[in-house]
């Protein structure tokens, strides 16, 4: 396995882009080994993303502990189901989407909540997108919101609530948003072989477009494209600031499984 990592803080005046890639080994634990990865992409300050980048792993591996047995989705929902309330109250906020990659399995434990995309080349040679959490993009979210009390602007693709605005419709934090974003992430599984691409990245990634659903799919594919002809993460982040025209804080983590060993 070669994993890379790279982040620039583009034009923004500050970094709260974060970034975890660590080794979980946890004895006598049923799947209990693997790599775990992850992207917190903050806003309105970085305390929020800092508390999730520090506490994530312990987190995680109390819950391995606790839930063995009952399968990763359960793992990772509760996970950040803890991460959530422990930041329910500040109110900064952040995307948090991150990827277990078990020892002893070909597969990818996924977990995203905001707009902080896994762009994943499965075992089956196909590319695979996580959702993106947010009010312009995401049509139930928005519909949600709306429901419990949000106005939705058509011109700025925000949702307001309480003197407050935000492009995402999940986060964690955002305290004066409370009432009105979801806390549940969406959890799923991808089989991968040896051939298989994982990447994370914050949103500056995508470049500054708006995000329509075709330009999410053409984006996904090349950057796997990019990736699969030698692209490292610095190399990806670069592209995104230079011909993608990003202007944000610009993360990723690229995990190659041909050189797993």
């Amino acid at each position: 396995m070669q994993v890379t990592k790279a982040t620039e803080m583009g034009q923004k005046s500050k970094q709260e882009d974060f970034l975890l890639d660590v080794e979980i080994n946890i004895p006598f634990v049923s799947q209990g080994s693997g790599r775990l990865l992850a992207v917190m992409d903050g806003h309105l300050g970085s305390k929020t993303a800092e508390t999730v980048c520090g506490t994530l792993r312990e987190t995680f591996e109390k819950k391995i502990r606790s839930l063995e047995g009952e399968g990763f989705e359960k793992v990772l929902e509760q996970t950040i189901d803890d991460l959530s309330r422990k930041t329910i109250n500040l109110l900064s906020g952040t995307t948090l989407s991150m990827v277990f990659l078990p020892k002893d399995e070909s597969c990818a434990h996924i977990g995203v909540l905001g707009d902080s995309p896994v762009v994943v080349l499965d075992a089956d040679g196909q590319v695979r997108k996580s959702p993106l959490h947010l009010a312009g993009y995401h049509f139930d979210d928005r519909v949600a919101a709306i429901k419990k009390g949000a106005d939705y602007s058509n011109t700025s693709r925000f949702i307001s609530f309480n003197g407050y605005a935000l492009k995402l419709t999940r986060t964690l934090g955002d305290s004066p948003l409370s009432s009105v974003i979801n806390r549940n992430p969406d959890v799923y599984t991808v089989d991968l072989n040896e051939k298989s691409i994982v990447l994370l990245g914050s949103d500056g990634l995508l470049g500054q477009v708006p995000i329509e659903k075709e330009f999410y799919s053409r984006w996904a594919e090349r950057m796997i494209e990019w990736a699969s002809q030698g692209d490292d993460a610095d190399r990806l982040v670069s592209t995104a600031l230079d011909d993608l025209k990003s202007r944000d804080n610009t993360s990723a983590i690229l995990v190659k499984l041909d050189f797993w060993n």
